[in-house]
């Protein structure tokens, strides 16, 4: 049996009955595995895209077409661990414009937390402080590696040691 949204792919046998899903053990399963968002009666375009799960297009043969778009523009095959990022960050939108090519997802997380940081305070370079959740220079900051290199204000991780210790006398 072939998907029921039109992708032209053959479904896989059902290894149990699912009457919530329509799968009934040993027939063919109706469709694969996520197909079932698409909508069957809408033409498929030229690309005969449909939207994933986590909101990115995708085209019959399952690659992302942001992807796609990236290497078109590129003119070669992205690296296995590059990320694209959207600037404007709707995953609809695919414009070259709107398309970043990170070389890994540390980078993409890094640009995020700047984005963060412009959006809260105007200056990039801040970090957010994990205690009193204020923006400020890493300068008027500690790093702490063992807690996930988080930069602390100073002032605040006495606080909260204090806090810490003295509830926790308290509670002995």
């Amino acid at each position: 049996m072939y998907c029921k949204c039109g992708c032209g792919q053959k479904t896989k046998i059902a290894n149990r009955t699912r009457s919530e899903r329509g799968w009934i053990k040993g027939e063919p399963k109706p469709y694969l595995y996520r197909h079932y968002k698409r909508d069957p009666n809408k033409p498929m375009d030229m690309l005969g895209k449909g939207i994933n799960h986590k909101g990115y297009e995708y085209t019959t043969n399952h690659a992302l077409v942001h992807r796609l778009k990236a290497e078109k523009a590129l003119g070669k095959k992205l690296p296995k661990l590059a990320v694209v990022h959207h600037h404007d960050g709707d995953r609809s939108t695919n414009k070259n414009t709107n398309l970043v090519v990170c070389q890994d997802k540390a980078y993409h997380n890094l640009l995020h937390q700047r984005i963060r940081a412009y959006n809260a305070c105007g200056d990039a370079n801040f970090r957010k402080c994990p205690i009193c959740k204020e923006y400020d220079s890493i300068q008027n900051m500690v790093n702490y590696p063992e807690h996930n290199r988080a930069f602390f204000h100073r002032e605040c991780s006495r606080i909260k040691a204090k806090n810490y210790y003295r509830d926790k006398t308290n509670a002995a």
